[in-house]
């Protein structure tokens, strides 16, 4: 780093000198450590960070991306591929630039089906489709697709699917204390598409605030449970199908 920072100090206009940096562990340590390299850089060229991506941030750039290429995808198709790849940016790209691909020609949109159809994430059982049964008490649906993760556990395991609960149930929790309940203002408070805006206000319909801070120390209780705390035998599918019923028939 001396060395680097003596260059800087006095660059030549010639050379374009890029430097690529990732921090680990500590980033306020290694910050700290670079902080007289980063000033030097920021006054003698251009410093840049690219900090990761919430999950919730991932569809708005799946659609951002896409519309560099001039191609729209449907909501639905957006959540359904992040469900499926998650917030890693390269697996991402390469996902997009097959759809692209596969897309009859003059076609410009990218559907739910395509997603299915090209990458093999089912439309109709996902994560996405699950909390959307719980948001409408439908328990026929919901354990429909439980019965399908508890088939197939590698591909859905149980910790994320209650990760992906309790981050549904905590946005209704918050939509009951939103001030501004218009659907530009909570699509922006609760970090999701607009399209979805109408799911939430229907699941705070029939979940109260009180009844979403249950689910939330209800889905607490299983996330231990699913680790062996209390539990010496159930199985995850099973651990699911049980969470289901005291969500959507709970008091």
């Amino acid at each position: 780093l001396s060395d680097l920072e003596i260059y800087l100090k006095s660059p030549l206009n010639s050379t374009i000198l890029v430097v690529c940096h990732k921090v680990t562990g500590d980033g306020k340590k290694s910050a700290d450590k670079l902080s007289e390299v980063v000033k030097l850089a920021a006054q003698k060229g251009v410093y840049f960070v690219s900090k990761k991506f919430y999950d919730n941030q991932i569809p708005d750039w799946v659609v951002g991306y896409l519309r560099d290429k001039g191609i729209k995808i449907d909501p639905l198709a957006a959540n359904l591929l992040t469900e499926f790849v998650g917030n890693d940016l390269s697996r991402l790209a390469q996902e997009l630039d097959k759809l692209i691909i596969t897309l009859p020609a003059g076609s410009k949109l990218i559907q739910a089906a395509d997603i299915e159809r090209n990458i093999g994430v089912s439309r109709d059982f996902n994560r996405f489709e699950l909390t959307k049964a719980l948001g409408e008490m439908n328990f026929v649906r919901a354990l429909r697709i439980a019965d399908h993760f508890a088939r197939n556990l590698n591909a859905n395991p149980f910790v994320l699917t209650i990760t992906a609960i309790y981050q549904y149930f905590v946005r209704i929790l918050k939509y009951h204390f939103l001030a501004d309940k218009s659907r530009a203002s909570v699509a922006k408070e609760l970090g999701v598409n607009e399209f979805f805006v109408a799911e939430y206000e229907r699941a705070a319909k029939r979940y109260s605030a009180a009844r979403c801070v249950s689910v939330i120390h209800l889905l607490s209780d299983y996330d231990m449970r699913s680790k062996g705390v209390n539990n010496s035998s159930t199985d995850h599918g099973e651990l699911l199908r049980e969470l289901i019923y005291l969500i959507i028939f709970g008091k």
